[in-house]
């Protein structure tokens, strides 16, 4: 995706991200490069669908000319709205369906070209976090016991965890995050005094550290044939524990 926000300054000149915008009425359909994501967390499913010229790194892709993407699901439509997030334009809507096999249909219609691209996913597998509990509190020579309920079968799931501490020198917090990829087989024992997030020597031992964990699951679909190459649709299940605490003396 093309978040040049996320990167340094400097290293987002070295890959010459684009904050520039193109209109769509402008462009071929065989340059339009897309990244279609469907993130169901339990209570709605977000879709959001990211336009760029030629590639990840090119032009932001602002919809015009009666240019417009939809999404349907169960029986119902909602078109995509563009959103704008610093350098970025990309397009959202909401959906209320979060059940496995639950099927998104993303559709971009060109009305100057005539043309319809149609993409479509699947959600993964359903299912929810029962251990740990949010609001639960850890030693730092814990092991936290990750569970969840309803498995995926053979596959994979990513567990990523953020930790916000504090430090010494200056009383400011900082976060840093790591993934871990994993079977999908109901446990997973995360050692807390092993992560690196925990080892910085400038950590406020006197102030615990907040910790978030996700779970999630992954479909990759299939996307239309004439966006351009490297383009993709994926649906996501995912399930987050919050406010989890570690005190680390």
């Amino acid at each position: 995706m093309n978040k040049c926000y996320l990167l340094m300054p400097a290293l987002c000149l070295a890959v010459a991200c684009s904050s520039e915008t193109t209109e769509s009425g402008q462009v071929s359909t065989e340059v339009i490069w897309a990244d279609m994501k469907v993130t169901s967390d339990g209570d709605q499913a977000r879709v959001v669908a990211e336009l760029n010229v030629d590639g990840a790194l090119g032009n932001n892709l602002k919809l015009t000319a009666g240019d417009k993407l939809t999404v349907t699901a169960n029986g119902q439509t909602r078109e995509l709205k563009e959103d704008h997030d610093f350098f970025d334009i990309d397009y959202q809507a909401y959906l209320p369906f979060t059940t496995t096999n639950t099927s998104f249909s993303i559709q971009l219609t060109r009305e100057s070209k005539n043309q319809t691209l149609v993409s479509t996913v699947q959600l993964p597998a359903a299912f929810r976090i029962y251990a740990p509990q949010q609001g639960q509190n850890f030693r730092l020579d814990d092991s936290m016991y990750i569970a969840w309920q309803g498995l995926g079968g053979d596959k994979l799931i990513d567990i990523n965890y953020s930790a916000r501490c504090t430090r010494k020198s200056d009383g400011n917090t900082f976060t840093q995050s790591a993934t871990v990829n994993t079977s999908d087989d109901g446990s997973y024992e995360l050692v807390l005094n092993s992560l690196n997030a925990f080892k910085d020597a400038d950590i406020n031992p006197s102030k615990p550290c907040t910790l978030t964990i996700y779970l999630s699951r992954t479909n990759t679909g299939i996307i239309d044939s004439k966006y351009k190459a490297g383009s993709s649709i994926r649906a996501v299940q995912q399930r987050t524990i919050e406010d989890l605490k570690v005190y680390l003396n």
